[in-house]
């Protein structure tokens, strides 16, 4: 039922920024509570619903939030729970669908421990190869 909800609210929150209600620099920006939150399921559903907001059209190619929201997830890889780091890795996959071959530049500006940053690498380049 839980995932159900989260799900659902994900979901909202994406249908929202798709009709430009709620730009996604409010949801995702820097200011979001929820990426200090204590409970780290709630840091990892805020980047479940970035990645949903990547690979949807909420978030469109030319859009600021790429480039506004990538820190924030890119800072996630550091957190301390596994399940939080996975779905930063897959909201950088859905947000290399956005931003293009930039996101090499993104990842780069950005300090990612090197076994992080070849596994990052290799994932998007197999992500290229099947799309």
């Amino acid at each position: 039922a839980c995932s159900h909800v989260r799900e659902g609210a994900r979901n909202l929150l994406v249908s929202l920024m798709k009709l430009r209600v709620t730009p996604p620099s409010d949801v995702f920006g820097k200011a979001s509570i929820g990426w200090r939150h204590k409970n780290w399921r709630v840091r990892e559903e805020l980047l479940r619903t970035c990645e949903h907001a990547f690979a949807s059209d909420a978030i469109s190619q030319d859009d600021l939030s790429v480039k506004a929201t990538l820190p924030q997830v890119l800072n996630a890889l550091e957190d301390r729970e596994p399940g939080v780091r996975e779905a930063a890795v897959t909201a950088i996959l859905a947000a290399s669908s956005r931003a293009g071959p930039a996101i090499h530049g993104m990842l780069a500006r950005h300090t990612i421990r090197p076994g992080q940053l070849r596994e990052i690498q290799t994932r998007l380049a197999d992500a290229n190869l099947g799309g």
